[in-house]
């Protein structure tokens, strides 16, 4: 059997090895790569270079934006404003359809 004082040694020398490996620091990590923008971020980008607006294929296809409407939320939240229009398209099968697309106010 495995005398319990062994391990609390065990534990101990690993402690210690990882103490080593891994000094303990008071600064908090730093790092100097900026930070990738948000979907908004991307999304407003996006709506201020391009008068037309977006769709939500043009999202996904564009951005990879797959819930435009949560993005739009979370943009309105910050003081954006949007409008919306509905556009008659066809889909590929040939049945007509409406997409809504949305542009920056």
């Amino acid at each position: 059997m495995n005398d319990p004082r062994n391990m609390n040694n065990t534990d101990t020398q690993h402690q210690e090895r990882m103490r080593d490996l891994f000094p303990p620091t008071d600064r908090p990590r730093v790092t100097t790569e900026p930070k990738p923008p948000t979907q908004v971020e991307d999304l407003i980008n996006y709506l201020k270079k391009w008068d037309h607006g977006i769709t939500s294929f043009e999202a996904y296809s564009e951005l990879g934006i797959t819930q435009l409407t949560a993005r739009l939320s979370e943009a309105r939240k910050k003081g954006y404003e949007f409008e919306g229009q509905w556009e008659k398209r066809h889909a590929r099968n040939g049945r007509p359809i409406k997409v809504k697309r949305y542009r920056l106010v």
